[in-house]
């Protein structure tokens, strides 16, 4: 029991770095510009990372 409630407490904070980490990704995403124009970025070429997050988050509603 003791060894269960260890794994749940660092189940449960890896969680939260995955979360945060997510959460981060996300923004950086939202806040992408061109490097020649500074217009915001076509996410075209983000296409892997967007998927990438959806099944991350996909991942985590699971959880």
């Amino acid at each position: 029991a003791q060894q269960d409630r260890s794994d749940n407490v660092i189940l449960r904070a890896e969680n939260e770095s995955l979360k945060s980490e997510n959460f981060r990704l996300q923004a950086a995403i939202r806040n992408i510009t061109c490097p020649n124009c500074g217009s915001p970025a076509i996410l075209g070429e983000m296409s892997y990372d967007e998927q990438h997050l959806r099944l991350e988050n996909a991942r985590l509603r699971e959880e």
